[in-house]
């Protein structure tokens, strides 16, 4: 049996990021990248600090000739340590925020730097729900069905990876608008309450054969 089923956004909700995937806004080089997770203690926080530490500034670097903004979204109170990385270019730090599902509306894509393998991190099937192609590391798709290079995920293991498949992301329309329907499917067929309805009834049957 799947154990976490998890709500996605509602249509309401998957109509927007529709509008946004299929508009010109897509086409240009201004970029909202979202990086979503606790930010108090933790490995999440450890691998955002890594990446802030020793990703970002090359990255934007690699992608100069983009306008590239990098939302940190997150609740806890992030370390002195964290918190100085910050400081950096493009990075907007936002906190708790509201209304998830509105902020991935304008998402382009979504940053897992990952450092540790944790098994399926909850914020991939949740953004998956809402078609966000995510970039990260192999690690932080660790136990995550159908987590395939390149058709479902983006591998990223350093600032050239990631800024080559952010421009992929950005240059290619039709490679683009696939990923993101994929990963809809991907939530579909494995994370969303009709699957895990599926699958309970699928157990239950057993008992009568």
């Amino acid at each position: 049996l799947r154990r976490i089923p998890i709500m996605g956004a509602n249509q309401e909700y998957l109509d927007k990021r529709e509008l946004f995937i299929n508009k010109s806004k897509v086409q240009r080089n201004s970029l909202k990248l979202l990086h979503l997770g606790t930010l108090q203690g933790g490995f999440t926080s450890r691998s955002l600090l890594w990446f802030l530490d020793h990703i970002w500034e090359n990255l934007l670097e690699e992608l100069n000739n983009y306008n590239i903004e990098l939302h940190i979204v997150g609740s806890g109170i992030p370390s002195e340590e964290l918190l100085k990385t910050f400081n950096q270019s493009n990075i907007i730090y936002r906190g708790y925020v509201d209304n998830l599902w509105e902020e991935f509306v304008d998402t382009f894509a979504m940053l897992i730097p990952g450092q540790i393998s944790t098994g399926t991190r909850i914020r991939v099937p949740v953004a998956f729900s809402m078609m966000i192609p995510i970039i990260g590391n192999k690690v932080s798709f660790d136990g995550m069905p159908n987590a395939k290079n390149g058709e479902t995920v983006l591998y990223a293991e350093n600032a050239v990876e990631y800024s080559e498949s952010i421009k992929r992301l950005k240059e290619e329309t039709v490679f683009y608008k696939s990923i993101c329907h994929n990963v809809r499917h991907v939530y579909d067929e494995n994370f969303s309450i009709k699957a895990t309805s599926l699958d309970i009834q699928r157990e239950i049957s057993k008992l009568y054969q």
